[in-house]
């Protein structure tokens, strides 16, 4: 089994599609669905822009969750993640905290559901941020981090490397279209990657998400760096 492990609009279904490529993966599971998978209940495949996938159960299936709080702990991450993630081949996708937030608002816009329980506030969801950065040295070590906002020219090597982290042979999963799940253009996005800070400042985050995001610098720079990331828009 492999598991992925996820913050929210990271890169999770480009992950996946991925891993979903390879001839040693035979199976998907969403944590979500767990229950109706095993009793064999009928479970909706899930539909992205990359493909349509088939959750069913095996040995060598990829297994995804989101990073969540201990249910004894709160401000700790879930200690059975910690588990999973130093017993199996794990592998988190990650990009810049900001524009995951960016991608997370559009889709909360676009599905009518930004005033809905569905969607955690801003704040809840950088706090999952923070448990994993406060175990960072423990998983550094143990967890393949794919930074899919950075691979740029580098995605075949990159890649390749997780392959082999994961104990998977080279196998043509080594192609991968990194913009298969994207939402497209949108003028959050837009800003983004023209480095308005002003208009990411006016219109992003339903007004207080970047402030949020800079309070916490302090304890998300130093693993954002040690990843390979470098002057982000929301770094004084």
């Amino acid at each position: 089994m492999i598991f992925c492990l996820s913050q929210l609009h990271t890169g999770t279904w480009t992950t996946i599609a991925w891993l979903a490529l390879h001839d040693q993966v035979r199976g998907l599971m969403l944590s979500s669905d767990v229950f109706d998978v095993l009793q064999g209940k009928p479970v909706q495949d899930k539909l992205q822009e990359s493909g349509l996938y088939h959750q069913e159960f095996h040995r060598s299936m990829v297994y995804h969750e989101h990073i969540r709080p201990d249910h004894w702990s709160e401000n700790r991450m879930c200690r059975t993640q910690l588990i999973m993630a130093r017993t199996n081949p794990t592998v988190i996708p990650i990009r810049d905290p900001l524009l995951s937030l960016i991608s997370y608002q559009h889709r909360a816009e676009i599905k009518g559901k930004d005033d809905s329980d569905d969607f955690l506030p801003f704040g809840h969801v950088l706090d999952r941020w923070i448990m994993m950065a406060e175990v960072f040295g423990i998983l550094k070590d143990h967890v393949q981090f794919i930074c899919w906002d950075l691979l740029d020219g580098n995605v075949t090597d990159r890649l390749s490397e997780v392959t082999k982290g994961l104990g998977l042979n080279q196998s043509p999963c080594l192609e991968v279209e990194i913009e298969n799940n994207s939402m497209g253009d949108y003028p959050l996005k837009t800003a983004y990657q023209d480095g308005d800070v002003d208009a990411l400042e006016d219109g992003v985050l339903w007004g207080d998400g970047l402030h949020e995001l800079k309070i916490r610098e302090s304890s998300l720079r130093p693993v954002l760096e040690e990843l390979g990331y470098s002057d982000l828009l929301w770094w004084s």
